[in-house]
């Protein structure tokens, strides 16, 4: 499963990609691929529901309540759920001791599934700095080998599905004489997640960074990097956010980098409509261009995500990696057709460089009886969920593994 993250060591840093900007001067419209059509044919069959397509019927606004959770990301180059804070053990070591595991054999098993014995193959070994701009120097506790990682690799998928389906935990639980803290819980049902594969209904693929060229309309020579189109975006997230109540989940780094979010909020703040000519005048340069020959005219919208800036604990000498940022900005033109339908579209400024990768909702839950690959008990931390969101607390609590 695909994860990332930031740098483990301070809660605001995020690793960015950067590319060199094409000329637009005769760009043309994207129309909406046959894999998103198939993508919005398949939520309006999970959620039993007809998506709204007709943009002046499309909402400005959608906020999902209650929202997913915020949580840490749990850095691979931290050594995932194995990182102590609060001066206190690892929730790694916690659950190890909580559910009658060896510690020592559960926390290996952690890292090399999530952690830094898991890029022990793929990385070059240090004990300073690496060569590598937005790699880490990464070191498991008591060793003095260390392993280059990338910062923005961690359980961020995980955490994202988690905070969308399951209950925030709140309050500190207490299992067969082991305290568990919320961040703990947190990390725990990332990990399930990060194992369970839930079924998932994706739009868009991962655009891995390798290196593109740029035709004669100024676009990427690599599908990936622009098949989520602003059209699918704006459907997806107008009805889901918008008239549904349901959150999603995206990768906000159109790049090597990958973050997924879950998503709370949509909020629309610019609708201009234009001609097509106006549209490539004003951002293409151009008197003439080709375009989606359905379309009869273009709207350029401004639009925004959000999602949950809730502050997480986290501990002062070894801070825990939160997601840098709670919303981002979103700039682009809408093909529109004679119904009055968005039917293809481009993202334009900035959001030509950074606009979503993919978008995911996950359908499903873990199966109740799910054991990770690792030894994590789904009904195990399931049941410390329960208790934390209630904040019913008992010292004497029993889980049987």
């Amino acid at each position: 499963m695909r994860a990332s993250s930031l740098i483990s060591l301070a809660i605001a840093l995020v690793t960015s990609h950067v590319r060199g900007a094409p000329s637009t001067s005769t760009r043309k419209l994207e129309p909406m691929p046959q894999g998103e059509e198939d993508a919005l044919k398949e939520i309006e069959s999970f959620l039993g529901k007809k998506l709204e397509r007709e943009l002046t019927k499309l909402t400005y606004w959608g906020k999902r309540d209650p929202e997913p959770w915020n949580g840490p990301l749990w850095d691979t180059c931290s050594d995932s759920i194995n990182l102590e804070w609060r001066n206190d053990v690892s929730p790694s070591a916690k659950y190890a001791l909580a559910f009658g595991l060896n510690v020592e054999e559960f926390m290996d098993k952690v890292s090399a599934k999530f952690g830094i014995d898991s890029m022990k193959s793929q990385s070059t070994e240090c004990t300073s700095e690496c060569l590598n701009h937005g790699d880490v120097c990464s070191f498991r506790k008591n060793s003095h080998v260390g392993y280059c990682i990338s910062q923005w690799s961690s359980l961020s998928q995980g955490v994202a599905q988690a905070a969308m389906l399951e209950q925030e935990p709140l309050c500190p639980v207490t299992v067969n004489n082991v305290t568990f803290h919320p961040n703990d819980i947190k990390g725990l049902i990332s990990i399930v997640y990060a194992e369970a594969n839930v079924p998932t209904i994706f739009g868009g693929r991962y655009f891995d960074g390798q290196k593109q060229t740029f035709d004669k309309n100024g676009r990427s020579s690599a599908p990936e990097y622009r098949d989520v189109t602003p059209s699918f975006f704006h459907i997806v997230a107008a009805n889901l956010l918008g008239n549904m109540n349901q959150a999603f989940i995206f990768d906000w780094y159109t790049g090597e980098s990958i973050q997924h979010q879950a998503v709370s909020g949509f909020d629309v703040y610019l609708e201009s409509p234009m001609t097509l000519q106006d549209a490539a005048r004003k951002f293409f340069n151009s008197t003439s261009y080709t375009y989606n020959g359905k379309a009869t005219e273009v709207v350029h919208v401004s639009s925004s995500l959000s999602w949950s800036d809730k502050a997480v604990e986290t501990d002062p000498n070894r801070p825990l990696t939160v997601a840098a940022s709670s919303s981002v900005k979103l700039s682009y033109l809408l093909e529109v057709n004679k119904k009055g339908d968005a039917i293809g579209g481009e993202w334009v400024g900035e959001s030509l460089y950074q606009h979503p990768d993919v978008i995911i909702l996950p359908k499903s839950k873990p199966a109740a009886d799910f054991v990770s690959s690792i030894g994590v008990s789904y009904a195990n931390v399931l049941t410390l969920i329960e208790k934390s969101a209630a904040c019913s607390d008992s010292a004497t609590q029993t889980v049987v593994n």
